[in-house]
């Protein structure tokens, strides 16, 4: 391991600079698994899951699911999350975008609005990724 300084802006240059080798089937077939989701929605994710991942069941844990899961999580484990929870919002709160308006000319005015999404969901399948 190296450890590079932040102020060798030459290291961090050639860091940031280093290309990320991509490969174009992967590129397509996740671009295709995006598009068919976008048109055929839960149905599509759910046939993707299952030829991807072998999962089958729903998108959704209930209440009563997530909660028999963290009773089955180990103690250690709990500390651990509890832990990453609470240094994430940490960070999190900092990164928050703030709401301002601001008159730019006569009858010229903009705002920003900052609106949390009542509901989000995230699937990231098995595998190398």
């Amino acid at each position: 391991m190296r450890i590079i300084s932040s102020s060798n802006r030459a290291a961090v240059a050639a860091i940031a600079a280093h290309s990320v080798s991509r490969d174009a089937r992967v590129d397509r077939a996740a671009a295709r698994i995006v598009s068919d989701v976008r048109r055929g929605g839960d149905a599509a994710l759910r046939r993707w899951m299952a030829k991807l991942d072998g999962v089958r069941g729903p998108l959704e844990l209930s209440p009563k699911e997530l909660r028999a899961g963290w009773r089955a999580t180990p103690p250690e484990v709990r500390r651990a999350i509890r832990l990453a929870v609470k240094n994430i919002q940490r960070v999190a709160e900092r990164q928050l975008p703030r709401p301002f308006r601001l008159t730019v000319d006569r009858g010229l005015t903009i705002e920003q609005r900052v609106q949390p999404l009542a509901r989000v969901g995230c699937y990231v399948p098995g595998g190398r990724y």
